[in-house]
């Protein structure tokens, strides 16, 4: 079990109690995340089931792993809406581990991606979509953000932007690029191996939480 960092605990508990958090609502693939999911997380690192630890080789990044039941942080106080954006990301792992959503891995990171779109839209309207210098990171974060603006666009009653894609397209373009990218095809390879293609979530502690307050 890794040692919690309180520096990188406060980071994460901060950017899950900010009011973009309301946002995040949707379904993919049948799959549900509401603002609750996230603030169970919230409470299950107050609780100490969940540990919020530093790892600097991380660099911006950050990483959740369903087999500790922890958040790795990179950056102990970055708060960057790209560092947030990806605490979010990872905090909806966590949200399905603690839920033990029987989920594809490939899916369940899609699913991320968008919450953490989703997130990134919110706080800022104006933002564009986070460009980064790797192909493989473009090929994932465009698509992902064309499905949130989507649903944002519905949840704020207006008009759905007009790309040359769909909603479905988006959702395959972006789960090819996944499978495609680097860092996931080992991780989908893992998943394979170890937990027949999902992503391995079975609760924290061995616990199955539903509940929040």
């Amino acid at each position: 079990m890794p040692a919690k960092d309180e520096a990188a605990e406060r980071t994460v508990l901060w950017a899950l109690g900010l009011p973009a958090l309301s946002a995040i609502r949707f379904d993919i693939n049948g799959f549900q995340v509401h603002p609750a999911d996230y603030e169970r997380v919230r409470r299950l690192i107050r609780q100490g089931e969940i540990v919020v630890a530093h790892n600097p080789s991380l660099g911006q990044n950050a990483a959740y792993a369903p087999t500790t039941d922890s958040i790795y942080v990179g950056a102990r106080a970055n708060h960057t809406p790209a560092a947030l954006s990806v605490i979010i990301h990872e905090a909806t792992h966590a949200a399905f581990d603690a839920a033990a959503v029987h989920v594809n891995d490939g899916v369940s990171e899609m699913i991320a991606y968008v919450a953490q779109m989703l997130f990134i839209m919110t706080r800022n309207p104006k933002a564009d979509p986070p460009i980064y210098d790797l192909p493989a990171d473009r090929d994932i974060f465009l698509p992902a953000w064309r499905v949130a603006k989507r649903i944002r666009s519905k949840q704020l009653n207006q008009p759905l932007p007009h790309y040359n894609t769909t909603a479905a397209e988006d959702q395959l373009e972006m789960m090819n690029a996944l499978m495609a990218h680097p860092t996931y095809k080992d991780q989908f390879a893992c998943a394979d191996a170890y937990y027949d293609g999902t992503a391995g979530y079975n609760g924290v502690k061995g616990w199955v939480y539903s509940w929040v307050e």
